[in-house]
């Protein structure tokens, strides 16, 4: 089985631009780090436990924002859990890793904690999507 790569409906919600600090020389390298909401959906494939699940919110932020700046995700986290069209609650459990903008976490059941069962197809249309909680940074100078 094959991760399963999720597809990231919208970016909102921004918080204001965090950094840097006062004391610091502004030059090419100084980053703002912001958040935001990201909705998102697993619409195919098998859920395998030892993959866990994926998404890039890069684009979606980026596109949202407009501003033509490279974004860095560096971390995500549980917003609000979705449901999928067949009735069940699906969340997404601690992020594990972010690798070149690409979070991996494990899909979960209803409870928010017991991980999807192995082999376990992902639900191929929803009522409700994910929500992810997205922090990223920017560059300044871009």
């Amino acid at each position: 089985m094959a991760i399963v790569t999720a597809t990231e409906i919208q970016a909102f919600g921004f918080t204001t631009p965090t950094g840097p600090s006062e004391n610091s020389t502004i030059s090419g390298a100084e980053h703002e780090t912001l958040g935001c909401y990201v909705t998102l959906e697993w619409t195919s494939g098998t859920y395998a436990q030892a993959d866990d699940a994926t998404f890039n919110p890069a684009t979606a932020i980026q596109d949202s924002l407009r501003d033509g700046k490279t974004i860095t995700v560096l971390s995500a986290s549980l917003a609000s859990a979705g449901r999928s069209a067949a009735g069940p609650i699906v969340g997404g459990g601690l992020v594990s890793g972010v690798a070149a903008n690409v979070v991996t976490l494990p899909l979960v059941q209803e409870d928010l904690t017991t991980e999807y069962a192995d082999a376990t197809g992902v639900p191929a249309a929803w009522d409700r999507p994910i929500c992810m909680y997205v922090v990223f940074h920017r560059p300044i100078n871009a």
